[in-house]
């Protein structure tokens, strides 16, 4: 893939995009990856006992991942907003990956059709999987529980089908 994505207006070429794409990747891996450990360090010196308290009384060494994402104050915003931002690389990751199949492998296919329907089914479960960790993200199981429910269960469906298909 190339580095700088050129398009012509009026026959003077400029950068549209100036982005790698490993950076992008490293950025959507690391930003997330960061929150979370931000969110349990912040937990543990701040909200220590309440973050491991449990409804059975058994002592926490450390507190559980809902309760460091989405519990307390500031962690469940700089969560909710890490992953916000983490979301348009991953779209746009995806795009890059539909117009990649479709073009260049698509070509190389005896069957394309069948391979652009099979691309196109792809993308669609994706862009459905990270639209709904984006719900799970927002919308918390203690506030609205249905939506949250909802939500997860099309996670689980959509990034299972995505795998299989893009096997």
């Amino acid at each position: 893939m190339e580095k700088h994505q050129m398009i012509q207006l009026e026959s003077r070429p400029f950068k549209a995009i100036d982005l790698n794409f490993k950076h992008l990747c490293y950025f959507g891996l690391c930003l997330p990856l960061g929150a979370f450990f931000l969110c349990i360090f912040v937990s543990i010196v701040k909200d220590f006992d309440e973050a491991n308290e449990t409804h059975c009384g058994v002592f926490n060494f450390l507190p559980s991942i809902s309760a460091c994402i989405s519990t307390f104050y500031p962690q469940s915003t700089l969560w909710r907003l890490c992953i916000g931002i983490d979301s348009f690389p991953r779209y746009l990751i995806s795009f890059v990956y539909y117009k990649k199949y479709y073009k260049v492998k698509a070509q190389l296919m005896k069957n394309t059709n069948f391979f652009i329907l099979i691309v196109k089914i792809a993308f669609m479960f994706h862009n459905i999987e990270l639209t709904s960790l984006l719900i799970l993200t927002y919308v918390s199981s203690v506030e609205i529980f249905f939506i949250h429910m909802i939500s997860f269960v099309m996670f689980l469906i959509s990034s299972s089908l995505y795998m299989m298909i893009s096997i």
